[in-house]
C-alpha cells in the first residue's frame, strides 16, 4: 500500500512561532474547540519543516481534570487558566456551547479574561463564546457576532456592542468573533491568512476539504 506524503505549502514563508490558547469548559461545543485547533495544526504541518513549529496549542480550562465537552468527548486541559503564562500566548480563543451559561458565573475566569485581553496579541470567540468576551468587557464599543440563534438576545443583553447577525466572522481591531459552530474554522483560516497570506489559507482549506 502506498500513500502520498504529508502535504506541504507551495509557498516560502518566514515562520513566526505562535502559541494558540483555547479556553474551554464543561459542556463546550466540541467543534468550537477542535475545529479551530485543527486549522492551526494543519497550517503548521504544511509549513514544516520549519523549526520551531509555526503554531503550538494550549488548552486552558477552569480545572486541570478532564472536562466533558459535547459529542461525548472528554478533554484533559494542559493547564488551569489562572496558571497560564500570558506572555507566551499569541492568540486566545474562547469556545462556545451550552456550558457558557454556567461559565459566565465564574467571576475569577471573567476577571482573568479581562486581564488576558489586554496582554495577548489578539483574542477571539467562537459561537456563544462571545458572551464570555462581553462579560469581560472586551467587546464594548466593538462590532461582533455570535451564533445566529443568539444574536437578538446578545444585542439586547449588551447594547454597547454592535452585533452583526449575518457575518461569519468579524474583526474589530485585534478582537475577533465568529458565528456558530463550524464558523470557528472559517475564523481560524482568516487568522492564518492574516499571519501569512491567502495562498496558505486556501491550501489549508483545500487540505481540510473546506470551502
Amino acid at each position: 500500500m502506498t500513500m502520498p506524503p504529508k502535504p506541504r505549502s507551495t509557498g516560502r514563508y518566514d515562520v513566526t512561532p505562535r502559541r494558540i490558547a483555547m479556553l474551554c469548559f464543561d459542556d463546550a461545543q466540541g467543534i468550537d474547540v477542535t475545529g479551530p485547533l485543527s486549522v492551526f495544526s494543519t497550517a503548521a504541518d504544511m509549513l514544516e519543516p520549519s523549526a520551531p513549529r509555526a503554531y503550538t496549542q494550549l488548552v486552558l480550562a477552569p480545572t486541570t481534570s478532564a472536562i466533558a465537552i459535547s459529542c461525548g468527548l472528554s478533554v484533559i486541559p494542559d493547564a488551569h487558566f489562572q496558571t497560564a503564562d500570558l506572555g507566551e500566548i499569541d492568540t486566545l480563543i474562547v469556545a462556545g456551547g451550552y456550558g457558557v451559561r454556567e461559565t459566565m458565573r465564574n467571576k475569577d475566569l471573567i476577571h482573568w479574561l479581562k486581564v488576558a485581553g489586554g496582554r495577548v496579541r489578539r483574542v477571539a470567540s467562537v459561537c456563544t463564546g462571545a458572551y464570555l468576551l462581553a462579560e469581560a468587557s472586551l467587546l464594548n464599543g466593538k462590532r461582533a457576532t455570535t451564533h445566529w440563534r443568539y444574536c437578538d438576545a446578545f444585542a439586547q443583553s449588551y447594547p454597547e456592542i454592535e452585533v452583526e447577525p449575518d457575518a461569519i466572522h468579524v474583526r474589530d481591531g485585534m478582537v475577533f468573533s465568529s458565528a456558530g459552530v463550524t464558523a470557528g474554522m472559517d475564523l481560524a483560516l482568516a487568522l492564518v491568512e492574516a499571519d501569512y497570506d491567502r495562498t496558505l489559507a486556501l491550501e489549508v482549506a483545500r487540505n481540510m476539504v473546506m470551502f
